[in-house]
């Protein structure tokens, strides 16, 4: 309904940045900053009550900065260019995830790396269902710091195998058996939420290796 639609532009505008950025004379172009170096958006710190404005601009950016990248000119003089999208998360709908999940298929043909940075993989889950699926099969390396078992799970593939990692508790060889290996990587992924912080499971992807624990 149109009182609906009102509704939503009063809180879409209620804040003064919000308005000042809706009312700018001029456009963010991601094309012209991509060819001048080293860009930064800081999205963190919205004003108190207007947390949801990260989630709308930080979209909205993301979702132009995928079609920049793809669009991207490139010959043989073309230099790599890194993206880093730190809390990717919080910028996620079901929309966005599907134009990063396309970004991640595509962009490696336009000289571009992605790092995807996020605290939270269920939240990740949740909010664009397909993304994790098409991390898992095209980035090249993974890496996973201390976090719960619902959060590393889709990890468990690139664990090292059982027989690198312990027997049972009176030195006895892993179990070979599938439901030895379920229980032993149940209790590797158990074990990771209590790592130091400064230690993670690194994957290669391209090596054709399982992951390693890294400091």
């Amino acid at each position: 309904t149109i009182q609906a639609i009102l509704a939503r532009l009063d809180r879409l505008t209620a804040s003064r940045i919000s308005r000042q950025l809706l009312g700018a004379k001029g456009c963010f172009s991601w094309r012209d900053r991509l060819a001048r170096g080293v860009t930064l958006v800081d999205l963190s710190n919205p004003p108190s009550g207007q947390s949801a404005l990260t989630g709308l601009f930080g979209g909205f950016l993301a979702s132009q900065l995928t079609k920049a990248l793809l669009a991207r000119p490139v010959d043989e003089s073309t230099l790599p260019l890194w993206t880093v999208i730190d809390e990717v998360h919080e910028l996620l709908s079901s929309r966005v995830g599907e134009g990063l999940g396309r970004l991640l298929a595509l962009v490696r043909h336009r000289k571009v790396g992605v790092w995807l940075l996020y605290q939270d993989a269920v939240q990740l889950e949740r909010r664009a269902p397909d993304l994790l699926p098409l991390l898992q099969a095209n980035a090249r390396h993974l890496l996973a710091f201390r976090g719960s078992p619902s959060n590393l799970k889709w990890m468990a593939p690139f664990l090292p195998p059982p027989t690198l990692h312990g027997g049972t508790r009176h030195g006895a060889p892993p179990s070979r058996s599938a439901a030895g290996e379920q229980e032993q990587e149940r209790r590797l992924l158990a074990s990771m939420a209590a790592m130091p912080s400064r230690v993670a499971l690194y994957v290669d992807r391209a090596s054709g290796r399982p992951g390693a624990f890294v400091a």
